[in-house]
């Protein structure tokens, strides 16, 4: 994987650790995972949350546990061209596309499943739902599938790019060209 791809999802590519975008507290980001993803608490609820441009062609969004011994982490990567609606996960630079973490379980790309946004432009938040579906491997055991549905309403945590192209946008630098 390319070095995007780790920006894009706010990964320390030399340390697998999230990485140093900013978050907001008004904003909420559940999960349910069936049957119980292992050591997560059911419901996940992300105490660090992340809704920006980290690349120039595609805007984040992440539901993040830092825990210093076990960093759990939710992120979907949206090209910056996609229009709102529902939307397959597919693979990494060919459409949304997202990845779940855990310090101790790794980097494992979503490969299955389904999001729905709307984003609002004025007060720059997004809110949606999603449908996924995790493939782990544990130790020396059968590869098990783990359906997580959840929810997210975030602000802005930073930049973000404007739909149909590939630029960033914030209010800030709006406000300047007027």
């Amino acid at each position: 994987m390319d070095s995007t791809f780790y920006l894009a999802h706010n990964i320390n590519q030399k340390t697998l650790k999230g990485g140093k975008a900013r978050t907001v507290t008004n904003s909420v980001f559940k999960a349910d995972f069936d049957p119980p993803f292992p050591n997560i608490e059911t419901p996940f609820i992300a105490t660090k949350r992340i809704y920006a441009s980290l690349s120039e062609s595609a805007f984040s969004l992440m539901g993040i546990i830092p825990y210093p011994e076990t960093h759990i982490q939710f992120s979907f990567v949206v090209p910056c061209s996609t229009e709102d609606g529902t939307h397959q996960i597919v693979e990494y630079g060919k459409g949304v596309s997202a990845v779940f973490m855990t310090s101790y379980a790794g980097l494992i790309n979503i490969e299955k499943g389904e999001i729905k946004f709307k984003r609002y432009k004025l007060k720059n938040t997004i809110e949606a739902i999603f449908s996924v579906y995790i493939k782990y491997k544990h130790e020396e055991e059968e590869t098990e599938e783990y359906h997580a549905k959840g929810k997210f309403f975030m602000s802005a945590t930073g930049p973000l790019c404007v739909e149909g192209q590939s630029t960033l946008y914030s209010r800030k630098s709006k406000r300047s060209q007027t």
